[in-house]
């Protein structure tokens, strides 16, 4: 969440007559984050989060907004989006598509600990499960197709090292029969900063708008590498156990996701480094603007690739 639209006390006083919220008391933009800008609203009537939508399309709004409320409907943790006093879910401001959501108690964890890491698998798993039930499908908008065109554009400005590890990892998840996975709604940006804790109790889980269809574990490999990772790039053991052991109390894994854990692992890991690359090296101008370490995930693939042995059941 960054802030590349600008937006005047005016115009959000506009925008709340377009709901049952009261009058503006005070606005902040949100640095943290990179694809939307986001505010905090406060109003008479309570705060709120105010998401402007920088290139998502209309369709691709309504699945989010929807899945939104589904999943805060089944009391998982997620922003509830605000209807409007026409009953619709989304909104526009300074040309843009624009909605309004609920905001959640708690921060981001700064220090990530096996507790986290507890709340992190059980809450992933109850996204999982509860998303069974919702109607509307889309298929992951990162995927190889996208990773080799991604590829493509950055190889005049990546090193020809990086490009071949790359490469070499792309050729390989077209191996991987990821399809054949067991399939639902996922998340796919699980990080830290996209999760609100009070203590070591979950109490949010943001920015659900690269959510879709795809291989769960691959949603699990994400989360794992994100939360569970050190310095160096490998797994933290102390952290990746509690939160696989949580998850599977709620969704036990197959053998076949067992097996296809390792592959998994580097996929996310591929899907990382591509999108922190074409982040940095084609950057969007905004106000305030997070871009986050390619390195990080590069050090994680290739931890991964050198991990053959680490298999999920062994995590155990």
């Amino acid at each position: 969440m960054s802030v590349y639209t600008a937006v005047d006390a005016g115009q959000l006083e506009n925008l709340l007559r377009e709901y049952a919220l009261g009058s503006l008391k005070d606005y902040q933009g949100i640095a943290a984050g990179i694809e939307n800008t986001n505010y905090f609203v406060r109003t008479s009537a309570g705060e709120f989060v105010l998401t402007i939508f920088e290139h998502a399309g209309i369709e691709d709004l309504q699945f989010d907004l929807q899945l939104m409320e589904h999943l805060a409907t089944a009391e998982i943790p997620s922003p509830l989006p605000l209807h409007r006093l026409d009953g619709e879910l989304l909104s526009s401001l300074v040309g843009k598509p624009a909605a309004l959501l609920s905001r959640l108690a708690g921060h981001s964890p700064r220090n990530i600990t096996p507790q986290h890491c507890t709340e992190i698998g059980h809450w992933l798993a109850c996204l999982h499960v509860a998303g069974q039930d919702f109607p509307l499908l889309r298929h992951p908008p990162r995927n190889l197709s996208w990773a080799e065109t991604v590829l493509n554009k950055l190889k005049k400005h990546i090193s020809p090292h990086a490009t071949t590890l790359l490469a070499a990892e792309l050729k390989f998840q077209k191996t991987v029969p990821r399809q054949s996975l067991p399939q639902g709604i996922i998340h796919s940006d699980l990080f830290s900063d996209n999760v609100l804790f009070t203590g070591n109790r979950l109490t949010g889980l943001l920015d659900l708008y690269d959510a879709s269809v795809d291989a769960w574990l691959y949603d699990i490999a994400v989360t794992a590498n994100a939360w569970c990772s050190m310095d160096d790039g490998c797994f933290d053991r102390r952290r990746l156990q509690p939160l696989l052991l949580a998850y599977e109390q709620i969704r036990p894994l197959s053998d076949d996701e067992y097996a296809a854990w390792p592959a998994m692992t580097r996929a996310a890991a591929l899907r990382f480094w591509l999108s922190r690359l074409q982040h940095q090296e084609f950057r969007r101008p905004g106000e305030l603007t997070q871009i986050k370490s390619p390195e990080v995930y590069e050090n994680i693939l290739q931890r991964r690739q050198s991990e053959p042995l680490l298999r999920l059941d062994s995590c155990g």
